[in-house]
């Protein structure tokens, strides 16, 4: 990656400038990234590791999230390049027009449902696999408990991730490295379909990134994060379902509305 002709290569592929050392660094960085967990995921028990771990804590959710905030706006130009506001800008980090929240409400209501279908054909697989996947993480999360808890794993992450993978990277590097840094990083589900659904996840955050904005993005993921720490009673599911066709129809009426409002602003006098 340090010879230019290589990433000239890549640039035909990636959203890449070959020239820019600011690529080049956020280039080798998702390899880096992406190979220290793989090796760490070939030469240990990662399931084994997270389930002799210690609980996770409110806390530590917050302070392991501040460094990736941080790498965020800082990779973006803050008060460098870039005042406070411009890297916002820069980041996708927008105010969201109403029919925005409803979507991403709505993707993360489809991602709920993916996590759950996982869950079940993991089960199906492999049984063993399963147990010791549901072991370790319910070991790893059962700190995160009440308001508190749930506030803690929904907001940190989805404010801080979104703004490095999404809203730092993939305008970068594109959508799909970018899903796969994410991906690598949650070694805490080892090679499971959850990893894979962990990856679907980020390119999904990347497509609502790229359609809308960072914002809507955040709100997906902090939704998702939130229903998945409260879980779903199966009792209540013709309640989610009813929720989700809602949060549906109030996406396409409401992006409507703004439409025509748009077009009615343009439209001459």
């Amino acid at each position: 990656m340090l010879f230019t002709g290589t990433r000239r290569v890549l640039a035909r592929v990636l959203p890449l400038d070959p020239e820019s050392p600011i690529s080049m660094l956020a280039l080798v960085a998702v390899i880096l990234i992406v190979g220290v967990q793989a090796n760490y995921q070939a030469s240990h028990d990662a399931l084994a590791a997270v389930n002799s771990s210690a609980q996770l804590q409110p806390i530590d959710v917050v302070v392991q999230e501040i460094p990736i905030l941080l790498l965020a706006f800082l990779g973006v130009g803050l008060l460098t390049r870039r005042s406070p506001g411009e890297a916002m800008a820069r980041l996708g980090i927008v105010r969201p027009a109403p029919w925005h929240v409803a979507a991403a409400l709505a993707v993360a209501g489809i991602f709920v449902a993916l996590s759950q279908g996982a869950g079940y054909l993991q089960q199906l697989l492999d049984p063993t696999l399963a147990n010791r996947l549901n072991q370790a993480t319910s070991h790893y999360y059962a700190g995160i408990t009440g308001l508190a808890g749930i506030l803690a794993i929904a907001i940190a992450p989805g404010v801080a991730e979104e703004s490095f993978f999404r809203g730092a990277l993939q305008p970068r590097l594109g959508l799909l490295l970018a899903a796969l840094a994410f991906a690598a990083i949650h070694t805490q589900y080892a090679l499971t379909l959850d990893s894979l659904l962990v990856f679907g996840l980020g390119c999904a955050l990347g497509l609502v990134r790229r359609q809308l904005n960072s914002t809507a993005a955040i709100v997906t993921h902090a939704a998702y994060n939130a229903l998945a720490g409260i879980g779903i009673p199966n009792p209540l599911l013709p309640l989610v379902i009813a929720t989700e066709v809602i949060l549906i129809g109030a996406a396409i009426g409401l992006w409507y509305l703004d439409r025509r409002g748009a077009e009615r602003l343009t439209d001459p006098p």
